[in-house]
């Protein structure tokens, strides 16, 4: 992560605040990495089935059950506003993590048990406490580190990647569970995982009940308010923008792949459901090899600044709906496509997630003020919610 440099002015933080040189801080990241893996695998194995749940089971039309796909992934991004605020006050960021994971298994109970009765009720409660979790675990790690710390950017891209092992993984069991319409085994699945999502954090949650950077004046020393509040600006935009793109990989990419494309690779029909795991798995596969090449561009000091970095995202980001375009010209006339069109876009998505996704949260928790961070990043997960909800309003 590039950008102006910060240096302690005091030599008497605790171990924690010096980074993982700490056991105490190894132990909570590997809590908070633990706890990650578990709700995503979560939230990825409920999204990559919910719009085919609601459209084949629930009896909602294919825009409605979008819309409320959106509405629920809004509404996981809204709600760390309330988060950002529990982790900034007496609660803190592991316990606000923890509060999160436990409304979650309760959702997840509910849908278990009582499945359709409270579809509406589940969704609300899976939503509100993975808001919390959010603005937990990113408060969390961004505190176990100083500004200036390169193990900040290594610990978030850590929890990136973690991410995307759980956004490859989750889908293509969603697709066994899909095919087969075993819709109850995939909620007792996850509430088992919401579960141990919560043995994960408990050590967290005592060891790290309050905000753990250390409150010192590092980032007003290089960063004014105005410079700090106008870089804001500029990734929150760029995160709106690119989550309105994004999410169509878990909704109308999914309904195009469903009705217009040729999912046979020989004598077997690739479930629906598994092309949700494509975005996860391209990210994996994309993500050594930008990291090389920037590494490559910083031995030479030719590096891009991470604001440009997330420009060139968003640029990708632009062009990887060229290849669907094409889709839906080839498509005319109810003809069965390539899936390789879908592919295309969302390998270059992919990529945009990279360069937007995975350095913003790094970046905000950098810039942030002492005693806000936990607010900040949450502006992040709000911006996040705005794109979501926009993109949920696009048909095919």
């Amino acid at each position: 992560m590039s950008g102006s440099s910060n240096h302690h002015t005091n030599d008497a933080h605790s171990p924690m605040d010096r980074g993982l040189a700490s056991p105490t801080s190894e132990r909570v990241l590997q809590c908070v990495l633990g706890s990650v893996l578990f709700e995503r695998f979560c939230f990825f194995l409920l999204i990559s089935v919910l719009v085919l749940y609601l459209n084949e089971r629930r009896g909602y039309s294919a825009p409605h059950a979008v819309q409320l796909y959106s509405m629920f992934v809004s509404g996981c991004y809204l709600m760390p506003l309330i988060g950002g605020q529990l982790c900034d006050g007496r609660i803190g960021s592991g316990r606000t993590s923890l509060l999160g994971m436990a409304i979650q298994s309760v959702g997840f109970l509910l849908f278990a048990v009582l499945d359709s009765d409270f579809t509406a009720i589940s969704l609300v409660l899976i939503a509100f406490g993975a808001g919390l979790f959010k603005a937990g675990t990113q408060t969390l790690v961004g505190g176990l580190f100083s500004s200036a710390d390169p193990k900040r950017d290594r610990a978030f891209g850590t929890v990136y990647v973690v991410v995307n092992v759980a956004a490859l993984v989750a889908p293509i069991l969603g697709g066994i569970v899909q095919t087969w319409e075993c819709y109850r085994v995939l909620f007792a699945l996850l509430v088992a995982s919401a579960v141990l999502g919560c043995v994960c954090l408990l050590p967290a949650s005592w060891s790290a009940s309050r905000p753990l950077r250390p409150l010192s004046t590092e980032v007003g020393a290089t960063n004014s308010e105005s410079s700090a509040r106008a870089k804001l600006a500029l990734v929150l935009s760029a995160g709106a923008v690119f989550a309105a793109a994004f999410v169509q990989s878990h909704s109308t990419l999914l309904l195009f792949v469903r009705d217009h494309t040729d999912r046979h690779v020989g004598i077997v029909e690739v479930p629906v459901a598994w092309f949700a795991a494509a975005p996860g798995a391209l990210v994996l596969l994309a993500a050594p090899v930008l990291s090389v090449l920037f590494t490559a561009l910083r031995n030479r000091n030719r590096e891009p600044s991470t604001l440009r970095k997330m420009a060139i995202g968003m640029l990708i980001t632009a062009l990887a709906f060229l290849p669907i375009a094409g889709a839906v010209y080839a498509a005319r006339g109810g003809r069965l496509v390539s899936s390789l069109w879908v592919l295309s876009c969302m390998a270059m998505l992919a990529v945009g997630e990279i360069l937007v996704g995975a350095l913003a949260p790094s970046e905000i928790s950098r810039i942030a003020p002492p005693h806000r961070t936990g607010r900040w990043l949450s502006y992040w997960f709000l911006a996040t919610a705005i794109g979501n909800a926009l993109g949920g309003w696009v048909e095919w």
